[in-house]
C-alpha cells in the first residue's frame, strides 16, 4: 500500500509539472524503458547503445538499487546527459525523483531526441511508464526487457523472483533472451519454452553480450494491450541490499575469498574496487548468483574509493558478516 501511494503522489506531481507543454514539443522525444532482473545484462546494452554511431542525442537515466549506484559507473562515459538515481526502485521510492529528473530533461534549451532509463533489477516498469506517460512532452517507445538465459528457470523457482520477473517480461515490447553463448545444454530451450508458455506480447530475440541493432530498441514494435499499472505490490519489500565502501586498497586474493563464501541468499553484487596488486588501475567484480568475475584493468577513475554493493532476499543475509568480510580484505 505505501509503494502505491508513493507511487500515485509521483504521478500527481508529473501531471502537475507537465501540464504547460507547447503544442510543438508534445510527444516529441522518445523514452524507453530498459528493465531485466538482477544481472541479466541491462547495463551492457546500454554501453552497446552509447558506443553505436546513430546521431541521435541520446539522456540516460541509470537507476541501481542501494546507496551505492554501481551501475551508474559502469556506464561508459559518453556525450549523453547521465542522471544517477539511487536509494530504491524508481516506481516506489524514486517516483517523485524521476518526475523531476525527467522535467529538468525536457525542459532544456536543446533537449534529447530519446531518453533511456535503466531500471534497476528488482524495479516493475508499470509504475515507471505511468509516470512517464504523465510528461506530455515524452512518446512512449517501449520496453526493452533483458533476462539471463542461464539462470532464468532457476529464479522463477523463487517465488518473490518469479513475481518480479513476471511483471518485467508481461510488459515489454521486446525481450533479449541474452548469454545464449554461455547457456549450458538445455538451458536455452527450456527458458525459450517457458517464455512460449506465456504467450507474451512482447517479441523474443536471442543474444549473447546483449549485442542488438539500436534501430530494434528505439524504434520497438506497439504492444497492443499493457498490464494494470497499479496492481503491482510492494515488490521492493522481498529484497535488500548491502553497500559497503573504503579508500584503502583491496587484497584482491582475500576479496576473491570473501566472493567464494558468499550465503546463497545473494542474489547479485557489483563492485568497483582498488587491488593492492595493480593500485593505478580499477578492477570490476560481478557475481550473479553463483556466477561470479572479477575483470582488471578499468582505467582509473576520479573517486578511488573502492565500492561494493550486495543484493539479497531480505531477511536470509547477514549483513554485519558480510561488512565484516568487506573490511577484512583492506590492505592498511
Amino acid at each position: 500500500m505505501a509503494a502505491s501511494w508513493q507511487m500515485l503522489v509521483g504521478l500527481g506531481q508529473a501531471s502537475v509539472a507537465t501540464q504547460e507543454v507547447p503544442d510543438e514539443k508534445k510527444a516529441s522525444i522518445e523514452f524507453t524503458l530498459i528493465t531485466g532482473f538482477l544481472g541479466a545484462g541491462k547495463t551492457t546494452l546500454l554501453n552497446a547503445l552509447l558506443a553505436e554511431s546513430h546521431g541521435a542525442r541520446l539522456a540516460v537515466i541509470v537507476n541501481d538499487f542501494g546507496s551505492i549506484n554501481i551501475d551508474a559507473a559502469l556506464v561508459e562515459k559518453s556525450s549523453v546527459n547521465r542522471v544517477d538515481l539511487a536509494n530504491g526502485c524508481v516506481c516506489c521510492t524514486l517516483a517523485n525523483g524521476l518526475t523531476a529528473t525527467l522535467a529538468d530533461l525536457v525542459s532544456q534549451s536543446d533537449p534529447p531526441d530519446e531518453i533511456v532509463l535503466e531500471a534497476s533489477g528488482i524495479a516493475n516498469p508499470h509504475g515507471i511508464v505511468q509516470v512517464a506517460l504523465c510528461n506530455a512532452a515524452l512518446h512512449f517507445n517501449g520496453i526493452v526487457c533483458v533476462v539471463d538465459s542461464t539462470s532464468l528457470l532457476e529464479n522463477v523457482d523463487n517465488p518473490p523472483i518469479h513475481q518480479t520477473i513476471e511483471s518485467q517480461i508481461s510488459a515489454a515490447n521486446l525481450i533479449l533472451l541474452n548469454k545464449t553463448d554461455i547457456a549450458k545444454a538445455g538451458q536455452l530451450e527450456a527458458a525459450k519454452n517457458w517464455l512460449a508458455q506465456r504467450k507474451l506480447p512482447g517479441r523474443v530475440v536471442e543474444t549473447s553480450h546483449s549485442r542488438v541493432p539500436l534501430s530494434l530498441v528505439l524504434g520497438l514494435p506497439e504492444v497492443s494491450q499493457m498490464p494494470d499499472f497499479l496492481e503491482h505490490g510492494d515488490h521492493a519489500a522481498s529484497f535488500e541490499s548491502f553497500a559497503f565502501a573504503s579508500e584503502a586498497l583491496v587484497d584482491e586474493k582475500k576479496l576473491c575469498e570473501l566472493v567464494e563464501t558468499f550465503p546463497l541468499g545473494v542474489l547479485r553484487a557489483k563492485g568497483i574496487m582498488r587491488l593492492g596488486s595493480d593500485p593505478d588501475r580499477q578492477a570490476v567484480l560481478q557475481v550473479t548468483g553463483n556466477k561470479w568475475s572479477l575483470q582488471k584493468g578499468r582505467q582509473l577513475s576520479e573517486s578511488r574509493t573502492s565500492e561494493m554493493v550486495v543484493i539479497g532476499l531480505s531477511g536470509v543475509i547477514d549483513g554485519d558478516a558480510l561488512r565484516k568480510g568487506f573490511e577484512a580484505c583492506r590492505i592498511d
